[in-house]
């Protein structure tokens, strides 16, 4: 286990010492340096942030060469740590970032490695962007760049596994389900367009297909934990983001009025919360989807959380339950990582409306003791008046 801990000295806004079941809540890393802070990915629990934050490599004449380092933010304690300085000796090592985490945070996954946070090893897999993890850690899944980029998957213990194509020559993989059996990406067909593709054992590579006719590309970027949902995007004149179910298959997911490119990244355990980016005019805003493929502007959800000048450009990773966004935006035209809960107080269920279920389920809880329970919203152990009144003061809200 790593008994150590590098805390760097980065500013973080909108940090409380609440409780994180209060809810909504914005929190920011910002470099003092001025350099770009991305945050890429969440952890299944929506604690740990995996992304990239920059490092000073000392010039020959002076100054800094900033170069990308992978980032670990654990949010509850506001902990930044820069994993170079527990995966290599030389810190200006070649720009390398983190892309994904498993359930707790405890893997991480990036370019050229597999890291271990708890037991300190590294897993290296050169030349090769690992963009995805399974939920326990065991299974990752990237792809290896050359002069043809090919798509694998990596069961730990075992030998590396290449995907294929679906007929072209080239693939990448970007994520995987819970159990890493299915895997997501893009590959080549024989016309070499890329195509979005959903991998099992069973049915290898499989074409997810295209929105329109004019759409000639595609991207799948995530799936649910169960492996039947895919989100990503196809890509013609416009890019037009979906989300592609088993038996069903791809449909759009909705646009701002007047279009605009749309982007989605990745998707809850559940499948029913999507979150990427849009395009308003010549501006990107981070925007998640509902279950029925509704667009909301995240800057316009969550206003009352902005200052001015801080606007959420990119939504990139979306926690299990679908309360968690991570992404980036900028703070005063400096480009800052960010965490958001979206949790409503009071919406017990988590369906984002505080409503007559969500009363009923208080009442029906009534008395109740213990830890971890549901209709115990302000977390103290009972289900009584003060978690009754907090369904009533915010009743209706999100609906």
């Amino acid at each position: 286990m790593v008994q150590r801990g590098l805390v760097l000295g980065l500013l973080i806004g909108a940090f409380s010492d609440l409780l994180l079941v209060l809810g909504q809540q914005l929190r920011w890393l910002q470099h003092p340096s001025g350099r770009p802070v991305m945050a890429y990915a969440v952890s299944s629990d929506g604690q740990v942030v995996v992304g990239e934050l920059p490092y000073c490599c000392p010039g020959s004449h002076g100054g800094c060469g900033y170069i990308r380092h992978p980032l670990r933010w654990v949010v509850p304690t506001g902990e930044v740590f820069d994993l170079a300085f527990y995966m290599w000796g030389d810190l200006c090592y070649p720009p390398m970032e983190a892309l994904d985490a498993n359930i707790d945070g405890s893997v991480i996954v990036g370019r050229d490695f597999r890291f271990d946070w708890e037991e300190g090893r590294v897993d290296w897999y050169y030349n090769a962007f690992v963009d995805g993890v399974s939920g326990d850690g065991s299974v990752v899944v990237g792809w290896f760049f050359g002069i043809n980029d090919r798509a694998f998957r990596h069961v730990q213990g075992q030998p590396i596994e290449p995907l294929g194509t679906l007929g072209g020559n080239e693939s990448r993989a970007f994520d995987c389900s819970w159990d890493g059996s299915v895997v997501v990406g893009s590959a080549q067909n024989t016309q070499g367009n890329w195509r979005a593709f959903r991998w099992t054992p069973s049915t290898g590579m499989q074409d997810l297909g295209v929105l329109f006719p004019i759409h000639w590309a595609g991207r799948a970027t995530g799936v649910s934990a169960d492996g039947r949902v895919v989100v990503g995007w196809t890509q013609g004149f416009t890019s037009r983001a979906f989300r592609w179910r088993l038996g069903v298959g791809m449909q759009p997911l909705g646009a701002f009025a007047g279009g605009g490119n749309t982007f989605a990244y990745e998707v809850s355990a559940d499948g029913r919360v999507v979150v990427g980016v849009a395009q308003v005019g010549m501006e990107e805003r981070a925007v998640r989807w509902g279950e029925d493929g509704h667009i909301e502007d995240l800057n316009i959800a969550f206003a009352t959380l902005l200052q001015p000048g801080e606007v959420l450009r990119h939504a990139r990773g979306v926690s299990a339950n679908g309360r968690y966004i991570v992404g980036w935006g900028e703070r005063n035209g400096v480009i800052a990582a960010y965490w958001l809960d979206t949790y409503i107080r009071g919406d017990v269920d988590g369906n984002g409306c505080v409503d007559d279920a969500d009363l009923l389920r208080v009442l029906f809880a009534f008395g109740q003791s213990g830890s971890g329970l549901p209709e115990d919203l302000n977390g103290d152990g009972i289900v009584d008046d003060a978690d009754l009144l907090a369904v009533l003061f915010r009743f209706g809200s999100g609906c």
